[in-house]
């Protein structure tokens, strides 16, 4: 049932406030339409929209809709109406405003609420085995398939319906991918860096740097393999790679100002510890070390200086910073992983900040910040989304099961491993799409859902 409530009007309370259109003389119809909507954190929302002119008395009519269906009408003189004892789901809603003999006007807005406590809503899934990390730019997505040695390309515009552009194959072991500037980056590594001899197994080149102008059909511009024989991970920025290397346990530094010559101009290796994992962002290196994590000036590239060396960490797996670099977020992975949130913003005073840690069977692996929410990729409990608006207190605002997602019968071989590093792997979160790896279901496409949806 859906229940319509007219929010009263006066009170200092911004939610309790509601307007009256203005007695405006004014003719024609003149109205924009609805300008926002926002759930109520339970099992509705709130619709504003600014007042339409007219010479007559104006109405409006809120019309809701699940699924191509109008479910209701809603007749009101306010400017702001609440809406309560829905479903959870996506609802799509409009206002028309009606005037005298005026032609109905909804100034061509719609908006797309969604109601319930899952912010994260699937999309689409495209099966493949083996999967590994994911980047992507703009509705360009980019999977890894590990022992596949593959590149996977994907245009996810239609995130219901995404269309693969390319599939490269025959990179070796392929688990990492970073993409900037009109170039695409992958790794290579031969997985078996604790074997003896197990680097001959692997065709020995580290990283490949494509011509990624037109991506559906990349063009490979050179090959790092001399210096650079077991990449694990990459960074990207400022025509600047950064690669964290299985077999010196440095990471390494690339001038790819000239993509088809990289030139290695410089390298860094923790006081304790193995390169694992880094990010790039403003000028600055964030390096997951294993028994720490670091920050390095990388303002000239070719001379990384340390601000900050934080150890007594175990496994500290991947690292990234939010967005005006005060905090850091590192995840550890091992058996009951957890995700660490720590202040760096004195880099004299490192503090522990939080700890999100709600898993025994399973261990988190990558972390990435958008805004105010974190996107954990957490192996065999899937894709999370956390809110650190309030850092000292995360909280679960989304959840996908991408391990639990149904199998694949109709394939032979599609094997449901069952290890502590099968599941979600990789996350991207920054374009229009979120996209998402799993090691045994391949690619998945979601939508973020906002609390408050504007019209701008």
């Amino acid at each position: 049932m859906i229940l319509a409530l007219l929010l009263a009007c006066g009170g200092a309370e911004p939610t309790a406030q509601v307007h009256r259109p203005s007695d405006l003389e004014a003719d024609p119809l003149i109205f924009a339409g609805i300008t926002s909507a926002t759930w109520d954190g339970a099992d509705g929302f709130t619709a504003a929209w600014t007042p339409a002119t007219s010479g007559a008395e104006i109405l409006y009519e809120l019309e809701i809709s699940k699924e191509g269906v109008v479910l209701q009408g809603i007749n009101t003189a306010f400017v702001e109406l609440g809406i309560s004892g829905l479903d959870d789901g996506e609802y799509d809603i409009r206002v028309i405003a009606t005037s005298g003999d005026a032609m109905p006007q909804d100034g061509g807005r719609k908006l797309t609420i969604y109601v319930g406590e899952n912010r994260l809503l699937f999309r689409s899934n495209e099966f493949f085995d083996d999967a590994a990390d994911v980047w992507g730019e703009g509705d360009i997505v980019v999977a890894t398939a590990r022992h596949e040695a593959s590149l996977l390309i994907y245009d996810v515009s239609d995130p219901e319906v995404p269309v693969q552009l390319a599939r490269i194959e025959d990179m070796g072991f392929t688990k990492d991918v970073k993409i900037g500037d009109g170039m695409l980056f992958v790794q290579g590594e031969c997985g078996c860096s604790d074997i003896p001899n197990g680097i001959e197994d692997y065709d020995r080149v580290g990283i490949r740097i494509f011509d990624f102008a037109d991506p559906a059909n990349p063009v490979l511009l050179s090959e790092i393999s001399e210096d650079a024989l077991s990449i694990h991970n990459l960074a990207y920025g400022d025509y600047t790679l950064f690669a964290s290397d299985n077999v010196s346990d440095m990471m390494l530094v690339y001038d790819v100002t000239d993509p088809a010559s990289p030139l290695r101009i410089d390298e860094w290796l923790p006081p304790r510890g193995i390169v694992h994992d880094q990010a790039y962002q403003d000028g600055l290196v964030y390096v997951a070390a294993w028994r720490g994590f670091a920050i390095l000036d990388a303002t000239d590239p070719s001379n990384l200086e340390e601000i900050v060396w934080h150890e007594g960490l175990q496994a500290a797996h991947n690292i990234w910073p939010s967005e005006d670099g005060s905090l850091v977020y590192v995840t550890h992975e091992t058996q009951a992983g957890a995700m660490d949130i720590w202040d760096v913003s004195d880099p004299t005073d490192i503090t522990l900040v939080s700890t999100y840690d709600p898993y025994e069977w399973t261990s988190v692996h990558n972390v990435h910040v958008r805004g105010n929410i974190a996107y954990l990729t957490y192996y065999r409990a899937g894709l999370e989304l956390l809110d650190v608006s309030d850092p000292r207190l995360p909280r679960r605002i989304g959840w996908f099961d991408t391990w639990g997602f149904e199998d694949h019968p109709t394939d032979p071989d599609h094997e449901h491993l069952t290890g502590l590093y099968n599941g979600n792997w990789g996350a991207w979160p920054y374009g229009d799409h979120v996209a998402a790896t799993d090691t045994t279901h391949g690619l998945f496409i979601f939508d973020y859902a906002p609390t408050t949806v504007l019209a701008d």
